[in-house]
């Protein structure tokens, strides 16, 4: 019994410290964002009103269960994502565990070793962005393809382990719908390989109960998302590719493929089955990784963490078929290859790699002004910077003052704009940038009337655009055709300067501007009392 307890052993002496360097860094952006719109929910806020979600509302629902945390147990609000994370990842490492001990397409007596690369996988891969949503649907997402596989290998499985890995994997996937296509391609594969409609299998039925009561659940409770929100994410928001995300995908394809290739030149038998089912669900998340059209480095995540198992099976394999024969049964030969396997996973993810950390943000110029501005100071930011509001807001618990995370209908709006000075002639166009403008303009100044931020601080460069060209379009210009806002920006007068330094908020990320560092803003402070 003793041998078994080596390698979860040296997982938790290597994982460990690499928790605790995660659990330091600042808070994503992103999870800041829905950490404040959780908490706005738990007050009974509307979507269309507290926080204007592009994303579908599940995304919200997952965070309010940290939030909850923070809210009953002596949690740190910054904290509490990455520990719900952690414990979830203990949990699908404890399915994996008893699911791969019933697949007979891994290796026999593997299932600690793999077990082990999973957690690993799951918890050195995603780094700095730990805890993101891509991250949790492949901490649920892989567990529901081994159940899967189980289904299409008609291998009997206990109820107590088989219903909660499809319904919490369900949950894990709609939170982004795209990787629905992994499940999918596994039906696929059923149907092929047994000849027969896989409609009625438990797997496939889970998850459309599953849509089907979240889809409901939208209608009753989420009602503003559909009839508010969603048609203009359509329009303005969903359907904006990133120029790079195509390149990006042929990337991770070729990444797969080589390896893929490789494992299929160098394996045999259950070595290269178990590295062929990992590399094969790899290669199918270049596809939801394509389609969610943004190619922001977490996207990847899901790639990242099933690439890492195809290496770990590989490595595997080959200790156990390459090495003598009286070495190949050996325990030290799943230690060594989990010891090779946990240094490349952190050669390869985080050499040099350095990031801001919560002590950073709450001792940062920006959290001093805050405290010096008095209590229940909020402040608003417009600028290529405008990320660090969010964050700032959660460490200082001060309110943040806007119903949008950020100003995404900004950059669709302009691109209007200069498409109809190319046709002036195109009514539709115009009418469409009105009505577009009109609400846009009329929602961020109900919410400067609502919040009344006491500081804005406005950037030096150009405020709707990641560069450094003059500001030849103003803030206010841009919210002056509104009556509301100019009413609202006349109780702000501009109160001197303040350059913030790009490292202080973002190290270890690439700015807007390759080689700038400092950037100017203007400080406007509200001079009418509430």
């Amino acid at each position: 019994m003793h041998k078994k307890i080596i390698m979860p052993l040296l997982t938790c002496v290597i994982l460990l410290p690499w928790l605790l360097v995660f659990m330091n860094y600042r808070l994503h952006t992103d999870m800041a964002w829905l950490t404040i719109a959780a908490n706005r929910l738990l007050d009974g806020g509307t979507m269309s009103r507290d926080f204007y979600e592009t994303n579908p509302p599940l995304s919200i629902l997952y965070y309010a269960v940290p939030a909850l945390f923070s809210r009953f147990l002596p949690v740190p609000p910054y904290l509490s994502p990455f520990l719900w994370s952690a414990c979830l990842i203990v949990l699908a490492s404890c399915a994996v565990y008893r699911l791969i001990r019933r697949l007979d397409f891994f290796p026999a007596g593997s299932e600690i070793y793999f077990t082990c690369c999973f957690a690993a996988a799951a918890i050195i891969g995603p780094g700095y962005y730990f805890g993101e949503r891509d991250h949790i649907v492949i901490i649920g997402l892989f567990p529901f393809l081994l159940v899967q596989a189980a289904i299409t290998k008609k291998i009997a499985l206990p109820p107590l382990l088989k219903w909660p890995v499809l319904i919490l994997g369900s949950v894990a996937i709609l939170l982004k719908p795209h990787y629905g296509f992994l499940p999918a391609m596994m039906l696929l594969h059923r149907m092929v390989k047994q000849r027969r409609l896989v409609a009625f299998d438990v797997d496939c039925l889970t998850l459309v109960f599953a849509s089907a009561t979240y889809i409901g659940m939208i209608f009753v409770f989420f009602k503003d998302f559909i009839t508010v929100i969603f048609p203009d994410d359509l329009a303005l928001y969903v359907l904006r590719q990133t120029t790079y995300v195509a390149d990006y995908s042929a990337f991770l394809v070729l990444v797969s493929a080589s390896g893929l290739m490789i494992a299929g030149l160098i394996l045999n038998g259950k070595y290269r089955a178990s590295a062929l089912y990992c590399g094969l669900m790899a290669l199918c998340c270049v596809v939801p990784f394509y389609t969610q059209f943004k190619g922001f480095e977490y996207h990847a995540i899901p790639f990242l963490v099933l690439m890492s198992l195809m290496v770990s099976a590989t490595l595997y394999g080959l200790a156990r078929t390459v090495l003598p024969g009286s070495w190949q049964d050996g325990e030290g030969v799943p230690v060594a290859t989990l010891g090779i396997f946990l240094a490349v996973l952190t050669f390869t993810f985080h050499t040099g790699k350095h990031y801001n950390t919560h002590r950073d943000y709450k001792n940062s110029p920006l959290a001093q002004i805050m405290k010096d501005c008095g209590q229940d100071c909020s402040f608003y930011m417009v600028s290529t910077m405008g990320e660090i509001m969010l964050p700032l807001s959660v460490y200082t618990q001060q309110e943040f003052p806007s119903r949008f995370g950020n100003a995404w209908y900004l950059e669709p709006i302009l691109w209007r704009e200069a498409l109809l000075e190319q046709h002036p002639d195109d009514k539709a166009l115009a009418a469409e940038l009105a009505h577009y403008k009109s609400k846009y303009t009329a929602l961020f100044a109900d919410d400067l009337g609502r919040y009344k931020p006491d500081l804005i601080l406005i950037s030096d460069c150009n405020i709707f655009a990641a560069t450094e060209a003059p500001c030849d379009r103003s803030f206010e210009e841009f919210y002056s055709g509104n009556a509301a806002f100019r009413r609202e920006w006349a109780g702000y007068k501009r109160d001197g300067t303040l350059t913030l330094n790009w490292d202080d908020y973002f190290r270890g990320l690439e700015g807007p501007s390759p080689g700038r560092k400092t950037y100017d803003f203007k400080i406007y402070r509200r001079t009418i009392p509430y």
